[in-house]
């Protein structure tokens, strides 16, 4: 605390904020490396092979600062350089000269190269960084090594650090490990990512980290994805709200150095993204808790979703909200295993998509032991459509849910069609995909077994109800006299 008493509010972007008053004693962007965080935009003229602009007005410019006039640079592209001296005034003289005559183009500042030596120098030295809040208009992609410990900004609200991407360019930000060894424990927080639908992959990559966490970050108006996480390891993704992206939200990927393995996303708000909100491919043990996800995909179109898991096994969905999620499904689950979908609520109606929860395949590779429990389907489309060709059974797992529409398979609750009894000695499985209550009646000689396998405990019991477990045997022993049975779905 005693840090605290060394700063005044001035000097941070949020007073009430500790951890900026802590910060502040990192490196500035703005302070230590001219970075303007202005969104200011005049006019201005300037000849080519000068580097004498004439403003028509003087507006914030400051010396050292990065600036930029359209159509100035070679062959008319956008010139970007830095003010030597001028500022104040209406003439600045710049560090580079003009390859092109302009009269009245567009002048702004530019701090890409500030943001760039800024993140640079954390870089070289592993230290801490915070940005104060602004807009900071960004021309070129901008990179970091991982070796970092942490960038923070001042918010995602209206007073919030803005990085806004003001050129065409693959994407604002890269943080990237090596390409044969993570790079660990560093953060990135209170940022927002604006693509200004001028990104062309996404607006951040996170790339080859572990043990990083993304916080309440904003993803949007990417020309692709919000934001990429590839070959990233046991990662958090805490409040990153990630929408009006062209394809995803969040996709999670793989690199040469490793699959985006077992991490969590966490309360994030992933919306209004034109293919899918978050896509998890070929990356095992990534969890989702606590999502706001809705108004995601394409009417119509089936490459389209909520939240798809493709060739990626032992992930979740749990506690989340799906709502208007168009396309295929609010929850895709593709030739991935051990997936599960727990204590939801999801609100699909039919003109939107034809189901709530997909398990579809593609080739031979089927999805194996998906669990569906405890969600609430609350729209009219069918619930659950398992397109999946199998040679194990049983292959998903469906208990307590609620419906208010239609669902496939039925629903688990009330009486089902018996499978056949079973010869005497012969154990039978529940295939059923829930749990059931088996009331067994009649026959001579009835000893009902039950076992994890095919190889089943009697249980002493000639008749009676037993519970049978979604995969679970049941047998009936050596009768002589067959029995009959009920099945019930619980």
């Amino acid at each position: 605390m005693g840090l605290i008493t060394l700063h005044t509010a001035s000097r941070v972007a949020n007073p009430s904020d500790v951890a900026l008053h802590e910060l502040d004693l990192a490196v500035n962007a703005v302070r230590d490396y001219n970075a303007s965080g202005s969104a200011v935009s005049t006019t201005g003229s300037i000849s080519a092979g000068s580097a004498v602009l004439t403003l028509a007005a003087a507006e914030d410019f400051k010396n050292g600062q990065g600036i930029s006039i359209a159509e100035a640079g070679a062959s008319g592209a956008l010139l970007v350089t830095s003010i030597v001296s001028g500022a104040g005034t209406t003439s600045l003289t710049l560090a580079a000269s003009a390859s092109m005559t302009v009269t009245g183009a567009i002048v702004q500042h530019d701090d890409t190269a500030a943001w760039q030596a800024f993140l640079t120098y954390l870089d070289t030295n592993r230290l801490a960084g915070v940005v104060p809040y602004g807009t900071y208009l960004i021309t070129t992609p901008l990179a970091s090594t991982g070796k970092l410990t942490k960038v923070q900004g001042s918010g995602t609200g209206a007073s919030g650090t803005i990085l806004h991407a003001n050129a065409p360019m693959a994407q604002i930000l890269t943080v990237s490990g090596g390409t044969s060894s993570f790079e660990y424990s560093g953060k990135v927080s209170d940022i927002i990512f604006d693509g200004n639908s001028k990104t062309t992959v996404a607006n951040f990559i996170a790339k080859n980290l572990a043990w990083w966490k993304f916080e309440n970050l904003w993803m949007g108006n990417s020309g692709k994805d919000g934001m990429q996480v590839l070959g990233c390891e046991s990662c958090l993704l805490e409040r990153v709200y990630a929408t009006t992206s062209v394809r995803y939200g969040l996709y999670l990927s793989t690199t040469t150095l490793s699959d985006s393995n077992n991490n969590l996303i966490l309360a994030c708000p992933v919306g209004g993204n034109t293919q899918g909100g978050i896509y998890i491919d070929h990356s095992d043990g990534n969890h989702i808790i606590n999502g706001d996800i809705g108004n995601n995909g394409t009417s119509g179109n089936d490459a389209t979703g909520g939240v798809i898991f493709n060739f990626s096994n032992n992930g979740s969905i749990e506690d989340s909200w799906m709502e208007s999620n168009a396309g295929y499904a609010s929850v895709i689950v593709i030739n991935s295993s051990n997936t599960i979908i727990r204590a939801n609520n999801i609100y699909t109606v039919s003109t939107e998509s034809p189901t709530d929860i997909n398990l579809t395949q593609g080739g031979t590779t089927a999805s194996y032991n998906t669990v569906i429990e405890d969600n609430r389907f609350l729209g009219t489309t069918t619930n659950i459509i398992d397109e999946t060709t199998h040679t194990v059974a049983p292959h998903v797992f469906i208990n307590r849910n609620y419906s208010s529409g239609p669902t496939v398979p039925s629903s688990a609750a009330g009486i089902q069609t018996a499978p056949t009894v079973p010869a005497a000695n012969t154990a039978i499985q529940n295939t059923f995909g829930f749990d059931c209550y088996v009331v067994v009646s009649g026959g001579t000689g009835v000893d009902i077994g039950l076992g994890q396998t095919s190889t089943t405990t009697a249980t002493g019991l000639a008749s009676g109800a037993v519970i049978v477990r979604s995969g679970q045997y049941i047998s009936l022993g050596g009768y002589s006299v067959t029995p009959t049975w009920v099945w019930i779905g619980i």
